[in-house]
């Protein structure tokens, strides 16, 4: 688990820490939404990380494959992201290097990250949240 945890909070929370410096974001902003949104299949197809072999049930069905669907689940999304997430924010640092921010440490960010995935997924798993809304 914390081969997923640790990515995602490293990256979303660099890009929460970007996002405060007021730095202008508009090489990677559509990838920023992306993430805030937590459309996951779209971001895969964006970054273009490479796709972990998952296996699925669902249905009575069993897929075994590497290929990111629009409909899978947030947990399964998350971890197809995972290495589209590294490499999204190898190319941030990159770009922005690192940011000292004097308020708030990196722990700090990562937990936020960590937070508002939690709530994001409670929200998608019991439909509070309608697909187009912002």
């Amino acid at each position: 688990m914390k081969e997923l945890i640790i990515p995602f909070a490293t990256t979303v929370g660099y890009m929460l820490k970007v996002l405060k410096s007021d730095i202008n974001i508009d090489e990677f902003s559509k990838e920023f939404k992306m993430i805030r949104h937590g459309d996951y299949f779209e971001f895969i197809n964006s970054v273009k990380g490479q796709v972990p072999h998952t296996v699925v049930y669902q249905n009575g069905n069993i897929k075994s494959d590497n290929i990111a669907r629009r409909d899978d689940f947030d947990l399964l999304g998350l971890v197809n992201a995972n290495p589209s997430l590294q490499k999204f924010y190898e190319n941030c640092f990159e770009k922005y290097g690192e940011i000292n921010d004097t308020d708030i440490p990196n722990s700090i960010y990562g937990i936020a990250a960590l937070f508002e995935i939690s709530v994001r997924m409670h929200a998608n798993n019991n439909n509070l949240i309608e697909p187009i809304e912002n």
